[in-house]
């Protein structure tokens, strides 16, 4: 197929059915298209392979710059869009070596103050500023915070502040009225919800009539309280502590409902599965304890 050799511009540029080639057989010279108030709209840096669009000065393969919001627009029709094969994606990034690739976010003064990194090697996104990670998504969709490892089967893990006094996780709101920080639903249903107010915070579950039966209120309460054992001690971790409370597995065998997890229970890897309190279980045995003795000594019993 014929070429024909633009000559007199200083270009070495050379059409093909229609198509022109600048720069042939790797010409180093710089190319630049200007349009109305932006003299380098488009700016080939020959010499050192770079593009640049409204800058002459590129940091990077492709450098884009403008003073106006909006640097690089994708539009897609989401009603077409197919998550599982990238279809009509709007913009991608593909890592050439199969390793990792990432985006990079910075200003005049740093180019490096934070990034996105894809991990090609465990299909992971990170993301990073001032050169530490803060957040990753790993392969399982779980979201890590502060960590780059998953604690339990949670789907979000936060990990601890370096700062002890500060809160791993916050909620600011403006408003007095009642906002649900935190609800939980099961099949569409809600069971249970932390909310709180300009004043107060409620930590609620499920107990609407409706969703019980069953309902007995003649049962004896004192004979099993008898059979709760309270304790003093301190948790190994915090020797100079010591607390009230109960030992799970014993609180266990009277209230099974207040206490998760088996005694002595182990994962498949050796490591054991701590149980768990929950002391507001405990209440109802409580508060029909106190009916009983307040019934013994109204019918002189005591």
């Amino acid at each position: 197929m014929a070429l024909t050799k633009v000559t007199g511009n200083g270009l070495g540029a050379v059409t093909q059915d229609g198509a022109a080639t600048f720069n042939e057989s790797s010409a180093d010279v710089d190319f630049r298209v200007e349009s109305n108030g932006n003299a380098n709209m488009l700016f080939v840096d020959g010499g050192n392979n770079k593009v640049g669009v409204g800058i002459s000065t590129p940091d990077n393969t492709l450098h884009v710059h403008t003073n106006s919001a909006g640097t690089v627009t994708a539009n897609v029709d989401f009603d077409d869009l197919v998550i599982e094969n990238n279809t009509n994606m709007g913009m991608s990034f593909l890592s050439p070596n199969d390793s990792f690739i990432q985006i990079g976010f910075g200003d005049v003064d740093d180019n490096d103050i934070g990034k996105i990194l894809y991990q090609h090697t465990n299909n992971s996104m990170q993301f990073v500023t001032n050169t530490a990670e803060r957040m990753r998504i790993d392969t399982d969709g779980k979201i890590l915070l502060g960590t780059n490892s998953v604690n339990g089967n949670g789907g979000i893990t936060l990990a601890p502040n370096a700062d002890g006094d500060t809160a791993n996780l916050v909620w600011n709101k403006t408003n007095a009225s009642a906002t649900g920080a935190v609800i939980f639903n099961h099949s569409g249903s809600t069971k249970g919800s932390i909310s709180y107010t300009s004043s107060a915070t409620t930590f609620a579950t499920s107990s609407d009539y409706r969703l019980k039966e069953n309902v007995v209120y003649d049962w004896d309460a004192t004979t099993r309280l008898k059979q709760l054992k309270p304790a003093r001690f301190n948790f190994i971790t915090d020797a100079d502590t010591t607390v009230d409370g109960f030992i799970a597995h014993e609180a266990q065998t009277v209230v099974p409902e207040s206490v998760t997890g088996t005694k002595d229970e182990v994962d498949e890897d050796g490591v054991a599965v701590m149980q768990c309190i929950d002391n507001s279980k405990l209440v109802p045995l409580l508060v029909k304890t106190i009916q009983e003795l307040e019934a013994r000594l109204t019918a002189g019993g005591l």
